[in-house]
């Protein structure tokens, strides 16, 4: 298995985030014209960009039926950041399904078997010689660093916990060191909350420095991280986003982007329609705000983001909330259309 690997040759359908939501993908498949028992659009193959799973209430079936699909040889599959953290066991608000000895969802251990064997099958970016697909980020150094690591680890999760001990090496010696103590004496009982309302629990947050470095280093220097979610920098400003006060920013990297190979990602929970309300942005500035879904971005407006919040209908349907506003897509390649779940078709500039 080859963390950047071979993308198939032909035409490619690259399916948005789908976060466990079965129905979608399943229609999705149908107006792509991917049947089950074997009926699909004669020369072209499917492409996943990752987040198979959480939010949504079918993350084991979405993940059988993808998986099946990937071993019949219809699909290939790039790994997200929420089956990343599955593989290293980090427990998430989003994946009880897996973790939660409570969950509804209840796995065999030959289940968890199987998920954990897919998942880390999963390559981190596949490419050719005119597009390429990763599930957040085509940082150069990140790929070519775990071009030249992957020969030394058994698995995507032994070449993560390399990484994870250089880190942890660097920020036990580092000048911050102190500072990051000081900051952890004075402010850490309020960086992580447990209340609805943050701003009740840490009323005037600061920024702390040294925490933010310490942050940008975990993300910026674990070429995995960077690749799954993302570039990071120190933030402008403090703000409280998944249970923790955050001190860093992502980072438009297609705006630095000069290759002339196309790259299409999901994971930034693109707006179908822009000028709605901003509901959406969970680590920060909105990325993708105000840009229309039918543009590409970056310095040669070659960067497709292909993940359409479809994530945040279940969330909607628990508010009772539209949730068609909340779409799963699939970008058509080389046509460069995109089709969306519910048939509808839109050119892409």
């Amino acid at each position: 298995m080859k963390l950047i690997d071979n993308l198939n040759e032909g035409s490619l359908d690259i399916v948005g985030d789908i976060h466990g939501e079965l129905p979608a993908l399943e229609s999705l498949l149908g107006h792509l014209g991917y049947r089950r028992g074997g009926v699909m659009p004669s020369g072209r193959k499917l492409v996943f960009v990752g987040d198979l799973v959480d939010r949504g209430p079918d993350s084991i079936a979405v993940v059988e039926r993808i998986r099946n699909l990937v071993e019949e040889g219809i699909a290939q599959c790039v790994l997200g950041n929420h089956e990343l953290n599955i593989l290293l066991g980090e427990e998430k608000l989003d994946n009880g399904w897996f973790f939660s000895p409570d969950s509804a969802a209840t796995l065999t251990d030959d289940e968890r078997a199987r998920i954990l064997n897919f998942f880390s099958s999963l390559p981190l970016a596949l490419e050719r010689d005119d597009i390429r697909v990763v599930h957040a980020c085509w940082n150069h150094d990140a790929i070519e660093a775990v071009r030249a690591d992957q020969q030394q680890a058994g698995s995507i999760s032994d070449l993560h916990h390399h990484y994870i001990d250089d880190i942890r090496t660097l920020l036990k010696t580092g000048d911050h060191a102190q500072q990051y103590e000081i900051e952890e004496q004075h402010y850490g009982r309020y960086v992580k909350y447990d209340r609805s309302d943050p701003h009740e629990f840490w009323p005037n947050p600061v920024m702390l420095d040294a925490h933010a470095y310490e942050d940008e280093v975990w993300q910026m220097r674990n070429p995995i991280r960077v690749i799954t979610s993302g570039e990071e920098n120190k933030a402008a400003k403090v703000f409280p986003a998944g249970g923790k006060f955050r001190f860093v920013d992502r980072v438009p990297w297609w705006n630095n982007y000069v290759d002339s190979v196309a790259v299409v990602i999901g994971h930034y929970w693109r707006r179908y329609h822009p000028t709605r309300e901003n509901i959406l942005s969970k680590f920060g500035p909105d990325l993708l705000g105000g840009i229309q879904p039918q543009h590409w971005m970056g310095a040669k407006n070659n960067v497709y983001c292909v993940d359409f919040s479809v994530g945040a209908r279940a969330s909607a349907r628990a508010d009772g909330k539209a949730a068609q506003h909340h779409k799963l897509a699939a970008l058509c390649w080389p046509e460069k259309e995109v089709v969306f779940d519910d048939g509808e078709r839109r050119g892409t500039i």
